[in-house]
């Protein structure tokens, strides 16, 4: 009887080990799991980061290509002497197709060029209507 209870004391000495042993590999395999799912969101939040960067790089550079032609033509059309002839010899706005064609056609949003007193001379595209 005694190797009985002895044998039966080890068997579940060992069934226990064995427990302990596959959750062990059970836990180092979800902190593995979760390492690997950190560091692909870290992967993408920096991919992300990079892609809306150089868009954002981009956009700018062409909202200011495209103002820097306009203020080019609105000192050109200065030297010129175009002038309305009215109250403070106002510049005329030279055409449409000159002044803004260096502008973005999509996802810049409305170049407008004001007068002293806000009002809009010209735009580069029809404002929303109540705008």
């Amino acid at each position: 009887m005694k190797i009985v209870s002895w044998l039966t004391s080890r068997l579940l000495l060992l069934s226990w080990v064995i427990a302990v042993g596959i959750g062990s590999l059970v836990l180092v395999q979800l902190l593995e799991s979760r390492a690997a799912t950190w560091e692909r969101a870290k992967t993408a939040n920096t991919n992300l980061l990079f892609t809306v960067s150089h868009v954002l790089e981009r956009t700018l550079e062409g909202a200011d290509r495209a103002m820097r032609h306009s203020v080019r033509m609105m000192e050109q059309a200065a030297a010129e002497g175009l002038t309305a002839g009215d109250s403070d010899t106002l510049v005329v706005v030279p055409d449409h197709a000159l002044m803004f064609v260096a502008m973005p056609e999509n996802g810049y949003g409305i170049q407008q060029i004001l007068d002293h007193q806000g009002r809009i001379l010209a735009t580069s595209s029809p404002p929303p209507p109540g705008k």
